[in-house]
């Protein structure tokens, strides 16, 4: 449907362009200071100006490391004139550097504590592992350097505890031939969960070294003889600010389609590519709408980049809660890379079933359109999975069902090789015309488009509907006993259940179109109305099936299949019915330090901010359905999870993040 306009955007799209703007970005964020970050800021908005864009703003959010916006707490400002390490003893050393700054700015992790002028020589101690409590049972690293061949977000905080004042390490050169040149962007510097560094955090040094670099260092420590370093950082922690730099192509209402970008991360992929897609695309269409070639969209198209999940949580909790005028949005992160290098196939990753909506749909009839095998851009279609910002949109009390489009995992990501050469001007182009066209085809879309979406989503969900009963019918088929045919059906029929529901709330996400200029909300009303109804059909004519087939086997296997399902056991307060107090993805990282252990018993180690059991379990939340039914819903998306929901609300309760309704 929406080829021709595909067509227009190509026309006009300058990968030539968005290489120049990654390069600008990348120019900047690549310091990972925020005097950097700030350019980068003004470069992006200035941009947005030249194009011509509306509503041009700097938004200022904190970075003080004390405001909290949502559960996430602002982390302090930084800024690095230089860092040096390098060998003091043993003496025949002779000096030799092991990491500087100004050559590579990857060396250096984010936040580094300053050392007094001229440095600071410490002891450096080696630690096998680093990431456990036992680690250091028998080792004094108060005052030292530890030295680990470990991630630093695995040793940061518990060296820290111990006393170390700086960490030192070679992960992943040590381990990864591709990555034996480079050095690690270190940007999760912190005691605890989340990356930004708070006021309460330990105020430490770190350094990543090459492979051959931590080899030698390794030598040096096992010859036996003391290894003394000088740690030379020259950088400031204060209380100021990073901006979120957005505009927008007015559209005749003010619901809006928006695209969200991170900034200020070191990477030309990650996510400097990203953001410079964002611009390309807000050109392309603004140029195409001042043509004439293509008319005013119904709704605004809104153009925004930030710091990851900080810049979006402070702009979703403070211009989208509580309104529900953002109908869709997209997420773009890791992009452009040169496949043939970097290794990152393009992924679209749809959204989770708490937010169930349309726009699936819409992603992969774009993505067929787009990624066409000419291109040579091979891509998949995924379930949901996070890391980025789309989680924060995608929360039910912001409502923005968001896609994300990414290249995650690629070879390069967050080392000091995500450089410009990284980058291919096709794979830009290719994904920035399918960015462009999906943002204006939702910010236009109408009746037809309605009826279309309606009528395609619904396929999309028979699809998935037939998909898990044909392969319940070959267990039921399989199956040994009638003990067995009962568990396949009862499980297959639960999950055909409640994929209806998931697939009907997808449907009836289309009314968030209607209520604009050419839209009737009759006309889309009724599509969905038409288009939900199918669906019902296919499901019941799949859930009968099924239980004829599982009503078969069990007879061919001389017993009877039960005439209803039987009822799950349940954990002792599953009934209780939870209401979270706290909008957005939560990080947990201000809770006090007493609790933590308990946090890591009921999570099983699992990250509050990235596990999805944690994260949709809380989505659900909102003061209508009973922790048992929240734990069914996100096994039945996520499969079976050893976390009980039930422990870990009652844990939130206490700490002031859910109530019980």
């Amino acid at each position: 449907m929406f080829t021709h306009i595909r067509h227009l955007i190509a026309e006009e799209y300058s990968s030539a362009n968005a290489l120049d703007l990654t390069a600008g970005i990348h120019r900047h964020d690549r310091w990972s200071t925020f005097d950097q970050y700030r350019r980068s800021g003004e470069y992006c908005a200035a941009r947005m100006r030249e194009y011509a864009l509306e509503d041009v703003e700097q938004m200022a959010i904190p970075a003080d490391g004390a405001t909290r916006i949502g559960d996430w707490t602002m982390p302090l400002a930084w800024d690095v004139e230089n860092a040096v390490l390098r060998v003091v003893e043993p003496r025949d050393s002779g000096g030799r550097i092991l990491a500087h700054y100004r050559e590579e700015p990857a060396s250096l992790a984010m936040w580094s504590a300053p050392t007094p002028p001229g440095g600071a020589e410490v002891a450096v101690v080696y630690l096998e592992d680093g990431s456990r409590e036992e680690d250091y049972a028998h080792v004094d690293v108060r005052g030292k350097a530890v030295f680990t061949h470990r991630s630093h977000g695995s040793v940061r905080g518990l060296a820290a505890r111990h006393g170390a004042v700086g960490l030192i390490t070679d992960h992943p050169a040590c381990k990864d031939d591709a990555l034996a040149n480079a050095t690690c962007w270190m940007n999760a510097w912190v005691d605890h969960h989340g990356w930004g560094f708070l006021k309460t955090d330990t105020p430490m040094w770190g350094f990543s070294l090459t492979r051959e670099k931590g080899q030698y260092l390794e030598r040096l420590l096992a010859s036996g003889e003391p290894v003394t370093v000088r740690a030379d950082v020259a950088s400031c922690l204060y209380e100021g600010d990073f901006t979120l730099s957005t505009g927008v192509i007015r559209g005749e209402s003010d619901d809006e389609v928006l695209t969200y970008a991170h900034a200020y991360e070191y990477g030309a992929e990650d996510n400097a590519a990203g953001c410079a897609t964002v611009l390309e695309a807000a050109r392309t269409l603004q140029r195409l709408i001042q043509t004439g070639a293509l008319p005013r969209p119904k709704r605004t198209i809104r153009f925004m980049m930030s710091w990851e999940c900080y810049g979006s949580i402070a702009w979703a909790v403070q211009r989208i809660h509580g309104r529900r005028n953002v109908v869709a949005g997209l997420c773009l992160d890791d992009l452009g890379g040169k496949q043939s290098l970097t290794g990152g196939a393009v992924k679209l990753i749809l959204n989770p079933h708490c937010q169930a909506s349309y726009t699936d749909y819409l992603v992969k009839e774009l993505a067929a359109d787009c990624f066409l095998p000419e291109e040579g851009l091979a891509y998949e279609l995924t379930p949901w999975s996070g890391g980025t910002d789309h989680t924060v949109f995608e929360d039910p009390q912001f409502g923005v069902p968001m896609p994300w489009l990414s290249e995650h995992p690629a070879r390069y990501h967050h080392t000091s090789l995500d450089e410009m050469d990284k980058i291919d001007r096709h794979s830009l182009e290719v994904e920035g015309v399918f960015a462009a066209t999906y943002l204006y085809a939702l910010a236009n879309a109408g009746d037809p488009e309605a009826r279309w979406l309606a009528e395609g989503t619904r396929a999309l969900w028979e699809e998935e509907l037939a998909s898990v009963a044909a392969v319940a019918r070959e267990k039921v088929d399989a199956a040994a006993s009638p003990a067995d045919v009962h568990a396949i059906w009862q499980d297959a029929d639960e999950r055909l259940e409640y994929l209806l529901a998931r697939g009907s709330e997808a449907i009836r996400s289309l009314m968030r179109l209607s209520g604009v200029p050419g839209v009737g909300a009759t006309a889309v009303e009724g599509a969905v109305d038409r288009q939900t109804g199918a669906l019902e059909r296919a499901a019941s004519q799949q859930i009968e099936e099924l239980r004829g087939a599982a009503v078969r086997r069990a007879g061919a296997l001389g017993g009877n299949l039960a005439p209803e399902r039987r009822a799950r056991p349940l954990r002792q307060g599953a009934n209780r019915i939870p209401r979270r107090k706290v909008a957005g993805l939560l990080t947990l990282c201000g809770i006090p330090d007493a609790e933590r252990a308990e946090l890591e018993r009921v999570t099983h180690g699992a990250s509050p901010m990235w596990s999805p059991v944690l994260t949709f379990g809380l989505y659900w939340a909102d003061g209508t359905l009973p922790v048992g039914e929240i734990q069914r819903r996100v096994e039945l998306e996520f499969g079976p999870t050893e976390i009980d929901l039930v422990e870990y609300f009652q844990f939130l309760e206490r700490l002031g993040y859910v109530e019980w309704a």
